[in-house]
């Protein structure tokens, strides 16, 4: 369950991060091709980040299409990787996003809250 170990890494990056303030909300964007199962991350997210820093932290979770570019020239979105080219309906494509998840955002509390 690779899923346990993106929580970890974002839970690290936060905690380097958030000047020892309390944190609200985090933000991940994960590309439906990174083989990720979205329930799983945002799971152990919340159990992560709850771990950490001892209480409930508001996870978005965005998953988003990736990108193609197929060897007749046409750049299309791709939400699985066995999809074929709209033009062609060739397969001989590159993936040139969609792989990736990462921390878009986090929130910390405001001193005055």
């Amino acid at each position: 369950m690779h899923e346990m170990a993106y929580a970890d890494e974002i839970r690290q990056l936060v905690d380097q991060n958030r000047q020892g303030k309390k944190i609200v909300a985090v933000t991940v964007e994960t590309g439906k091709l990174a083989g990720i199962v979205p329930e799983a991350l945002s799971f152990c997210l919340e159990t992560t980040l709850q771990e950490a820093f001892g209480e409930q932290v508001v996870v978005t979770l965005n998953c988003v299409d990736g990108e193609a570019l197929c060897a007749c020239g046409t750049s299309f979105k791709v939400s699985e990787p066995f999809q074929a080219c709209p033009n062609c309906q060739g397969y001989r494509k590159t993936i040139t996003s969609g792989k990736d998840v990462f921390l878009k955002s986090f929130e910390i509390e405001d001193e005055d809250e």
